[in-house]
């Protein structure tokens, strides 16, 4: 159990999780900052894989860096519940999900702010979301930036998450999907505004 925690500063050179890494583990955080973290591969912030399903409440992921991918956060086959969680200010250097990358998990995510983050040379600057199924509700994707690829707010590949009360705005991609990408993914979406997004694809 973990309360009012601050990880920051702290860098992993070989593997992934500069700020912490979870493998088949369930810990309750709350009141946590993770920031100024650095990783070359998975989660500049926080990796989370194998089974890992923290309760996740009033946490703040922000200025996290990885080389490969997933800035502030990395999912793998990991099911989290997060409520009221800031994810701002990470970045990707050479491929996907500025602020989070979900492979193969499904995430209960409820009062999220997914803000200025950014995929260097790759795809999903908000989020990049790849054979998962997220349950996503009161959600703010906003100011994000894929700089060489598409899906400046989020993309999704192969996935079907349900979302509702969701805004996506002020996001900008190099390619196609300036707010959101679509690929091989069949979303139910229930309140949903996209505005003011920009894609600079042509």
């Amino acid at each position: 159990t973990m309360t009012d925690i601050t990880i920051s500063d702290n860098t992993t050179t070989n593997y992934g999780g500069g700020g912490m890494y979870l493998e088949n583990s369930n810990p309750t955080m709350t009141d946590i900052i993770i920031s100024d973290n650095t990783a070359t591969n998975y989660g500049g912030g926080m990796y989370l894989r194998d089974n890992s399903s923290p309760t996740m409440t009033d946490i703040t992921i922000s200025d996290n860096t990885v080389a490969v991918e997933g800035g502030g956060m990395y999912l793998s086959n990991s099911n989290p519940t997060m409520t009221q969680v800031i994810i701002k200010g990470n970045e990707t250097i050479e491929k996907s999900g500025g602020g989070m990358w979900l492979r193969e998990s499904n995430p209960t995510m409820t009062d999220i702010d997914i803000i200025n983050n950014k995929a260097d040379n790759g795809n999903g600057g908000g989020m990049h979301i790849s054979n998962s199924n997220p349950t996503m509700t009161d959600i703010t994707i906003n100011n994000n930036e894929a700089d060489e690829g598409i899906g400046g707010g989020i993309v999704f590949s192969n996935s079907n998450p349900i979302m509702n009360n969701i805004t996506i705005n002020i996001n900008t991609a190099a390619d196609d999907g300036g707010g959101m990408f679509l690929n091989n993914s069949n979303p139910t979406m229930t309140d949903i505004t996209i505005i003011g997004n920009t894609a600079n694809y042509g």
